[in-house]
């Protein structure tokens, strides 16, 4: 998978300001679903494995 690099000055952030925030101190977690819960060991119901209603 790769990754993105965003430049901060290109965002047309329209009044708001980003948080004052590092992003080296910034851990980013995506979790898919499907992937999470289609395992039997994920906990949920064999009918609603790999579902959003598994969730």
């Amino acid at each position: 998978m790769k990754s993105v690099v965003v430049d901060m000055t290109l965002f047309d952030w329209d009044g708001d300001v980003p948080l004052n925030h590092s992003f080296r101190s910034t851990v980013i977690y995506e979790m898919h679903i499907a992937g999470f819960t289609r395992h039997p060991d994920s906990g949920a119901s064999e009918l609603n494995r790999g579902t959003y209603q598994a969730w």
